[in-house]
């Protein structure tokens, strides 16, 4: 009896095994390796990692990395799941946009992906796995032809990861998911808007998430990744960011606020230089200044707490100059 392509696999207990033999029935056909290599599965990588655009054309040699990938996936070891990304970013970087859209095969990486899109396990592969569907979703979903998908696959990725990312308590985590989200928001450009609100809550959730006054520099990556976050907003939803200048802003002098309780020789390191989340505050702050569409009370508040005499003088240096 004949066996089928599902026979093949379905008493195949584990992902090596069925790696194992999708190389060989590969090879048997194209005769890519020497007789009986010592690591089947090294020699096929290595083959596969010479191979740049257009060589992924052979529909064969497409096909078995893209299942080789999936399956490595599947492996419970995570630098073996990053191993995995490499590998299938290797596919996507040196692929055409039909040949990975043609029979199905960008969807499945799609729904593949969205298994483990929120694995907070680690965050090497949290990072890694969110990048690698930035990218997948550029090819399914271009630039070019946002009229005609709006960015749905987007959005729905975005709203899995700010979901996850509100649930987390995990500081690592959070910072990995604000890098993420960062990343995503600028790929979208304006269609991020309809995700502001969420955005904006997951940023302003870092002062909550982390004693910032106490322990701001062990925390200086997750603030730094928060405030990164606030600004891409700010710089891609322009049109749309006045009904929240108010809340943007306390959120912006909570972090100056709280940094002022730490700082050491303000003057010199802060003020004059303006260096590191400071300078990224008091941008964002300027920014939303100037925005025709800020309200007037708003833009009011910010003057009167800037001349207001009974503020901590380091409070005070740090704002007085935006």
């Amino acid at each position: 009896m004949t066996c089928t392509s599902t026979d093949n696999f379905q008493n195949l207990t584990s992902t090596k095994q069925k790696r194992t033999k999708l190389i060989e029935g590969f090879n048997k056909v194209r005769n890519c390796f020497a007789s009986n290599p010592a690591d089947l599965e090294q020699a096929f990588e290595e083959h596969v990692f010479t191979i740049n655009f257009p060589g992924f054309d052979d529909e064969a040699l497409l096909e078995v990395t893209l299942r080789y990938g999936i399956f490595y996936l599947e492996e419970f070891d995570y630098e073996k799941k990053i191993h995995a990304i490499r590998i299938l970013n290797h596919l996507m970087d040196n692929l055409t946009q039909a040949k990975l859209i043609f029979n199905m095969r960008a969807q499945l990486l799609y729904e593949t992906y969205n298994k483990y899109l929120n694995d907070k396990e680690s965050v090497h592969f949290l990072l890694a796995i969110g990048e690698s569907m930035l990218k997948l979703l550029a090819i399914m979903e271009p630039e070019y032809a946002s009229g005609d998908h709006y960015y749905c696959k987007h959005s729905e990725t975005i709203s899995s990861m700010l979901t996850n990312c509100y649930m987390s308590t995990s500081i690592p985590i959070k910072t990995v998911y604000y890098k993420n989200l960062v990343l995503y928001i600028k790929q979208m450009g304006v269609f991020a808007s309809r995700h502001l609100e969420k955005c904006l809550t997951i940023a302003f959730d870092s002062i909550e998430s982390c004693k910032i006054g106490l322990d701001f520099d062990k925390q200086a990556e997750f603030i730094d990744s928060s405030i990164e976050l606030t600004m891409v907003i700010v710089d891609t939803c322009p049109q749309r960011i006045h009904s929240h200048s108010r809340l943007i802003l306390n959120h912006c002098i909570k972090i100056l606020y709280f940094y002022s309780l730490n700082a050491t020789d303000l003057n010199e390191s802060v003020v004059n230089e303006k260096i590191g989340v400071i300078d990224k505050v008091c941008k964002i702050v300027v920014k939303i200044l100037k925005n025709n569409k800020t309200p007037e009370h708003v833009i009011e508040e910010f003057e009167n707490l800037k001349n207001d005499q009974k503020l901590d003088a380091n409070f005070k240096a740090l704002i007085e100059n935006i």
